[in-house]
């Protein structure tokens, strides 16, 4: 029987000769990490375990390189041509737990080409001609003998795959890896089989695809994933890519549409951004379902069920491939399964969990990678997702209905306690609600409502407009202080006089038409570009000699891209706001020299400050309760902060 929310995405869809119960794939992430005991991370297995219970069709291992000269220039290669228990061990525990979790065990098979980081003389970068690369590097063309030997290096992993238990393999070919290099005329100058037309760049592809076959067998699912348009000034059109679909057709069970560039992520659109439209491949994946008869999966920014609903009842896609989004919201298939969507956490995009290229993040960020989602404490503490009540039951009160106390209260119900929320406004939000004045922040006005569907569905108290007293704290166990932070006012002279950023959004905000934007940070150059959208013309006065140091490292690479191709707006790093006065800002350049910048309005985003939270205290004591301050009250940080420390408040209760 069809489901009654969701008839086409749930329904079940044959792949090969496999049948998957639902038209959701979670996307290649990360490949399989063997630990000296020939075990996989735990972390690994955790990973598995919670998506595959979430109910995908397909849970796919991410970039497997085929060997060593596919691998990434300091990647150990893990050997593909011993078949013995012990050494196929880590693959063999990994494709038991997401078979017995539910989902068909994909991985995909990677051959880093001519984009090979950091190759050496004993390590070397081959692609499909000789050239040097824009770093420097020499890549070695590949003669005939070499591309044999890879499409030999192809089928013996998918064998070595098939023979740990894989449903299949996944070739990718698309995000400037080796079988894209040779389908792009931008890579591949080649004169012989090779190069020139359609046929002939395909060729490799065709070659890989059917040594798998002729090795594996026809119960044996072939996957491959392209970029449906590259999204660079010179990159290939629509026809070439149907072209090169129609060419790979005949060896493969489903296409996967993706796009972009690994080495330009946000810039290509292989990870949209907050500023991309959500689903940005499914046109593409239109046109190549238009041409072929396997089924078509498209990934890139999907995150609502009814989205994926109409894409596939209107013919543009077979099935949705999503990572981001099931980390964000573990239950999502089940929420949407149930009748829940209403209550799904929508990835909102902040990159915190994709920092970008592996090589270029390490070194910016000195090799310490933000962990967890954003907006989900499970994607980091799988291990707890069904950790059952507590012990005790509680009565908790929670101060403060922004994401923090929230998230705090959701958690708590979950562990059995009794919870009241009070909210001194209206609405739940708090700082957030700037949101619903953005279009390109819609998701987090959507955090909001997601999160506040939860706590009607989990029986939760919400008092709205309510400030905390005594009363409300006597006989409870504990009281949770969650009432975030105000903007920071330093004492600069006039400064009374400047607009807060997060009142800029608002529709009837007195913004004139020339502004200038004190603070460049992550606020205030989000700010500077929603205004220069709607044709403000915009300064931004930073005192540090970069734009949002504080953003996650691929939204702060968007934002400096927006903002320097905008015409829209003018920036002064080391420069400091001195005064503001009526028809300006006065500031001191970097060489100790002054200027006024006229403007119309002066918006201020120079941080947030931590509001005070000694009477609430005050009041805990007098009623003999416990106190926990989570969030911005604690100190002022981003999303993550607030949700993790409102998880941790209620999960420890």
């Amino acid at each position: 029987m069809p489901n009654p929310y969701f008839p086409n995405l749930l329904s079940p869809i044959k792949i090969g000769t496999k049948e998957y119960k639902n038209r959701i794939i979670r996307s290649p992430k990360g490949p399989v990490m063997a630990m000296p005991d020939g075990h996989v991370f735990p972390m690994q297995l955790t990973d598995a375990e919670v998506r595959c219970d979430g109910g995908v069709a397909e849970f796919c291992i991410g970039e497997t390189a085929v060997s060593k000269a596919a691998a990434r220039g300091d990647e150990p290669f893990y050997g593909f041509t011993d078949l013995s228990d012990a050494h196929m061990a880590p693959y063999k525990e990994y494709v038991d737990t997401i078979h017995n979790h539910g989902a068909m065990a994909m991985i995909e098979l990677c051959h880093n080409g001519r984009a090979k980081p950091e190759p050496s003389d004993d390590n070397p970068a081959y692609g499909p001609v000789d050239e040097i690369r824009e770093d420097g590097a020499h890549v070695i063309g590949m003669t005939k003998e070499v591309i044999a030997q890879t499409v030999e290096d192809f089928a013996t992993a998918a064998w070595f795959m098939k023979k740990a238990g894989f449903d299949g393999v996944c070739l990718h070919a698309g995000h400037g890896w080796l079988p894209h290099q040779f389908l792009s005329p931008r890579w591949n100058k080649r004169q012989d089989e090779y190069g020139g037309s359609i046929e002939n760049r395909s060729r490799i592809s065709v070659e890989i695809l059917k040594a798998i076959r002729e090795r594996c067998g026809k119960d044996f699912v072939l996957e491959v994933r392209l970029s449906g348009q590259e999204n660079v000034p010179d990159g290939y059109g629509m026809d070439t890519i149907v072209a090169y679909a129609r060419q790979i057709e005949p060896y493969l069970d489903m296409i996967h549409v993706s796009a972009g560039i690994y080495n330009k992520p946000m810039e290509t659109k292989m990870m949209s951004t907050l500023y991309d439209l959500h689903g940005c491949n499914v046109e593409a994946a239109a046109a190549i379902k238009k041409a072929v008869q396997v089924p078509v999966a498209v990934v890139g920014g999907i995150n609502n069920p009814a989205d994926a609903e109409a894409w596939i009842r209107e013919g543009k896609c077979d099935l949705v491939a999503m990572c981001r989004a099931l980390d964000a919201d573990l239950d999502w298939i089940e929420k949407a399964k149930t009748g829940r969507a209403s209550t799904i956490r929508k990835c909102i995009r902040c990159m915190r969990c994709f920092p970008g290229p592996h090589e270029e993040a390490m070194k910016e960020l000195n090799g310490k990678f933000p962990e967890g989602c954003s907006i989900n404490p499970y994607s980091q503490h799988g291990d707890k997702k069904n950790a059952g009540p507590a012990e005790e039951s509680k009565k908790v009160l929670v101060v403060g209905g922004g994401v923090g106390g929230m998230q705090a209260a959701i958690t708590a119900s979950e562990r059995g306690h009794h919870v009241t929320l009070l909210e001194k406004a209206g609405e739940l939000g708090g700082i957030l609600n700037f949101a619903k004045d953005d279009k390109d922040k819609y998701d987090l006005k959507g955090l909001v409502d997601s999160m506040g569907a939860e706590l009607r569905d989990r029986d939760v108290q919400i008092v709205y407009n309510t400030a905390a007293t005594e009363e409300w704290m006597k006989g409870k166990d504990v009281v949770i202080i969650a009432t975030g932070s105000s903007p920071l006012v330093p004492p600069i002279p006039g400064l009374d006089k400047a607009l807060q950023a997060i009142h800029a959004y608002r529709p009837d905000a007195p913004v004139g038409e020339k502004v200038v934007m004190l603070g460049g940070g992550l606020v205030g150059c989000e700010t500077a570009v929603h205004l220069a959208k709607q044709g403000k013309e915009v300064e931004i006065v930073e005192m540090r000699g970069e734009l949002a140091p504080d953003a996650y490292r691929l939204h702060k690479h968007k934002l400096r891209q927006l903002i320097a191709q905008s015409d829209k707006i003018t920036v002064h790093t080391n420069t400091k706001c001195l005064e503001v006065k009526d028809n300006g800002v006065l500031v001191e350049k970097e060489d100790g020299s002054k200027e006024l910048l006229p403007a119309d309005t002066v918006v201020s985003a120079l941080g947030m400050k931590a509001n005070d939270t000694s009477e609430l205290e005050k009041m805990a004591k007098s009623a003999g309760v416990d106190v926990i301050r989570i969030g911005d009250c604690v100190h002022a940080g981003k999303i993550y902060d607030a949700v993790e420390q409102g998880f941790q408040a209620g999960f420890n209760l």
